[in-house]
């Protein structure tokens, strides 16, 4: 089953900021990417649930929340944040 994957406007609006900032692009790109794939194939996979609905993953250096609809196979993303890593 696959998920149909919408990210907000803010989320996105905060993609761009991060991305104009990276340090590594590529990396950056490659992680998001990661996400959204994994988000649309099992949203439910290697993700915490963080509280009530809402859900958590983790790729390099980008942590997304998000929630899933299961009743229609979709998955909001509500939050982005940079992670800061050693």
């Amino acid at each position: 089953m696959k998920f149909t994957v919408t990210w907000r406007k803010e989320v996105e609006d905060d993609l761009a900021r991060i991305w104009l900032t990276a340090m590594d692009q590529q990396a950056f790109a490659d992680a998001t990417n990661a996400i959204d794939q994994q988000l649309k194939r099992d949203p439910y996979r290697n993700a915490k649930q963080v509280g009530g609905d809402t859900w958590a993953i983790i790729a390099g250096p980008l942590r997304v929340q998000y929630r899933i609809r299961g009743h229609d196979c979709s998955v909001d993303v509500l939050q982005i944040d940079l992670l800061d890593l050693p």
